[in-house]
């Protein structure tokens, strides 16, 4: 599944902004929010989109691990001022757990799920052992810059050029403000990283 912007209508002032503050980011696409985990497909491999703040990764204390060239990835985007109004997560899955009465489903708009199977999809992805403590608790200070004082950092649709990469985070902007489940939002992919 790939959502493109149409040219249509104008960007938002608060999307032209962020591309002005942060040009080095991808062009954010346009799909609608969800509060809910989504499964998805992209290149025929199933994927699950899930608000960061219900990521399957995250342990007990809500920490995340991910490399270092990723933080540096973050870092940047949050020095130059940038700010999102949720994050996301889209984790790739291994096509032998999700159920097959699914598959006809997952393309186009997906089907939601709930945290206990994202968590049972998911499975869990050992990082290396360099990436412990210090890793996620610079995350943690990422995601508070990143989303400074927003409600919550959440999930969002990923695009399909991606490739395979896991996980795949977020910057999600609504047009006006932080969007509802189901009104449209601007997606920025802002790191990437296979484990």
């Amino acid at each position: 599944m790939t959502l493109t912007i149409t040219p249509t209508k104008p960007m938002p002032t608060r999307i032209a902004t962020v591309r002005q503050m942060a040009p080095f980011l991808p062009d954010p696409t346009l799909a609608a929010w969800d509060e809910s985990p989504r499964l998805y497909r992209s290149k025929q491999e199933p994927w699950l989109l899930v608000p960061a703040e219900h990521d399957p990764m995250r342990t007990l204390k809500g920490q995340v691990a991910i490399p270092q060239r990723c933080l540096a990835e973050l870092h940047r985007i949050a020095d130059r001022g940038v700010e999102f109004d949720r994050l996301a997560v889209a984790h790739e899955l291994d096509p032998k757990v999700v159920p097959g009465h699914l598959n006809p489903v997952l393309d186009g708009a997906g089907v939601r799920c709930t945290h206990e199977v994202a968590r049972h999809l998911v499975g869990t992805i050992t990082p290396p052992p360099v990436a412990g403590r210090r890793m996620a608790a610079a995350l943690d200070k990422t995601v508070d810059a990143l989303s400074r004082g927003s409600a919550a950092a959440a999930a969002a649709p990923f695009t399909a050029s991606l490739g395979a990469l896991d996980p795949i985070i977020f910057g999600v902007l609504g047009e006006a403000g932080p969007p509802a489940a189901g009104e449209p939002a601007y997606w920025f992919v802002l790191t990437a990283w296979r484990w």
